[in-house]
């Protein structure tokens, strides 16, 4: 009896497909007086109260998963 193992560790190896470049993303519309002001007040909040979150947040914008401050919507503290 052959398990699902062995049969593949001897299946003919293949190359993995190479892998493709995203387009560069384009740049993000420009920000309302009303937005620029959110931003601000969120950028604020997190400094004061989530200075630890900071470093994730740097990451999160090096990979390009967030657009910046501007991806971040709503930041408060919750009350217990």
């Amino acid at each position: 009896m052959t398990t699902m193992c062995s049969d593949y560790a001897s299946q003919k190896p293949r190359s993995a497909p190479g892998a493709t470049t995203a387009a560069p993303a384009a740049p993000p519309r420009p920000l309302s007086p009303t937005e620029v002001a959110r931003v601000a007040d969120n950028k604020a909040f997190v400094q004061e109260h989530l200075p630890d979150a900071l470093p994730l947040f740097k990451a999160l914008f090096a990979e390009g998963l967030v657009e910046g401050w501007r991806s971040w919507d709503n930041c408060h503290l919750r009350e217990s």
